[in-house]
């Protein structure tokens, strides 16, 4: 484990007690809310490049808070990206 307060790692099943600043306070939540993991978010982004809308519904359902705003976030960029190739669409016929 990591402590979030002084960087250092430490094996929590041999050290008794874990590190001072986790006995203290907990530590404060990070900025910009909870963090995806790596593989979690090229698997949404590769689903966002494909245009792939079932697959960002299924993370949507997920029970990762993370996961399921930016899914979200990917999804909504895409409709405004079809909303904009239809709008262009529509101009470039009535030229």
């Amino acid at each position: 484990m990591i402590c979030g307060l002084c960087i250092r790692s430490f094996n929590p099943e041999q050290q008794s007690p874990v590190c001072p600043h986790l006995n203290l306070d907990p530590p404060a939540p990070r900025p910009g809310g909870p963090r995806l993991r790596p593989e979690v978010q090229r698997e949404i982004e590769d689903a966002f490049n494909m245009r792939n809308i079932p697959a960002l519904n299924a993370w949507i359902d997920s029970q990762n808070y993370a996961a399921k705003f930016y899914a979200r976030l990917m999804l909504n960029r895409i409709n405004e990206l079809d909303k904009a190739e239809k709008l262009r669409s529509n101009l470039q016929q009535e030229d």
